[in-house]
């Protein structure tokens, strides 16, 4: 079974509207709490960007534990927990902005939770995803999910906006925490696979277990490495660098938008695009498609017009999800499932936590070498990184060799 027929299985139906309900409602999350937080007595960018990092901050501190619980517990329990939990704290959230009254340190906490629930799920959805599907239906499942997921964020984006100046922030995160709840009784309803789980350790055990599972597959971590880089400077790019030059020589918000917006579709594409992609050597395909992230910070940092910016986002986002699919397939397919959370987790904490950095050192570059040298010089480095990675022979072979394997060769 592969492609749409897979929408046809209940369980996989189930998981999929589950993903596509809470990230269409997720969507109304970002403007509605900008908006929130801003409209407070006392609220200012200050404040808004210190809630912000409690959520991301959060999320990587508690990653790693997240995929002990998930591979310890039913990952359909933990995955309904933490959407519930979520759906709490938008709650939460929205009665604060409501009241008008809302403390700095109260949001911050329900930030922190939010977080705190990403780092439970995320870990958890890796492994699921194989309990929920035959192994040969991996990769069309995952690239399936990544089409409803695109399409849920792009429309959840586009509404939020009309949402929050229809019916005011308050209302809109109340939908966000709503989306939540049904996401959590659909993946309730969700019937997997049992599977075997490992005995209780201690919690240090665990956390070993899975970091011994995820550096001895040198493709892995090496791929992991690659894509933080290239996230964090894209990110870079996208958060910082390329509204800067968007206003000054692209013509303003208008332009930019046309330029996120190419990318967005992009990754809706990739994920079609995915859905078709046969290889032997996913790994290599991975990890050589990755150096197309590189296209908008070098269009925009080599002065190219518009027009090829915005071909060059929707390559980006086209690059960006098939690497995902691709990866993601065969993490889920060399790596055993009774060890796959944990794995996913120190995947998971490997590639975002880069971007912060990156956001960070953007502005600094940009003021000591100009917009443009800085554009270039971040494309630069996701070229000379993906180089790097294909000097590694299990990359280049697009197989793994398990330790545990005792010599045979896992195909991936």
């Amino acid at each position: 079974m592969s492609g749409l027929s897979l929408l046809k299985e209940p369980n996989y139906a189930r998981l999929f509207t589950a993903r596509f309900v809470s990230t269409l409602g997720n969507g109304f999350g970002p403007v509605a709490l900008s908006f929130g937080i801003l409209g407070l007595p006392g609220g200012s960018p200050g404040a808004l960007s210190l809630v912000l990092a409690c959520q991301t901050l959060s999320m990587l501190v508690f990653s790693l534990f997240g995929g002990v619980v998930a591979d310890r517990f039913s990952r359909a329990r933990v995955m309904v927990v933490a959407q519930v939990t979520e759906g709490c704290s938008y709650g939460i959230t929205a009665l604060l902005i409501f009241s008008g009254h809302a403390p700095i340190w109260a949001l911050c906490a329900c930030s922190a939770l939010s977080g705190f629930c990403t780092a439970l799920f995320s870990p958890a959805y890796v492994g699921i995803v194989k309990e929920v599907v035959t192994e040969g239906a991996l990769q069309q499942a995952n690239a399936l999910m990544k089409v409803g997921i695109n399409a849920a964020s792009i429309l959840g984006l586009s509404l939020g906006g009309g949402a929050v100046a229809l019916f005011g922030p308050p209302i809109s995160l109340a939908v966000d925490s709503l989306s939540f709840f049904i996401s959590g009784v659909l993946i309730l309803c969700t019937r997997i696979r049992p599977m075997e789980r490992p005995g209780k350790g201690s919690l240090l055990q665990d956390l070993k277990e899975g970091a011994s599972g995820f550096f001895s597959r040198t493709w892995l971590w090496v791929l992991s490495i690659q894509y933080s880089i290239a996230f964090a400077c894209v990110s870079a790019t996208m958060g910082v660098l390329g509204p800067m030059l968007a206003k000054s020589e692209l013509g303003g918000p208008a332009s930019w938008s046309a330029i996120t917006t190419a990318q967005a579709v992009g990754t809706v594409g990739g994920a079609f695009v995915a859905l078709r992609v046969r290889s032997t050597r996913p790994v290599l395909v991975a990890a050589c498609i990755t150096c197309m992230m590189a296209a908008i910070p070098l269009a925009l940092g080599a002065g190219a017009p518009l027009v090829v910016v915005v071909l060059t986002a929707l390559t980006a986002g086209v690059a960006a999800d098939i690497f995902e699919v691709l990866f993601f397939s065969a993490l889920q397919q060399s790596v055993p499932s009774e060890l796959i959370s944990r794995v996913g987790s120190w995947d998971m904490l490997g590639s975002l936590s880069l971007a912060p950095l990156g956001v960070m050192i953007s502005a600094p570059t940009a003021a000591a070498f100009g917009v443009h040298r800085a554009l270039l010089a971040f494309g630069g480095v996701v070229v000379v990184t993906t180089a790097c990675v294909l000097l590694v022979p299990s990359v280049r072979s697009g197989s793994t060799l398990s330790p545990q394997s005792s010599g045979a060769l896992e195909s991936v």
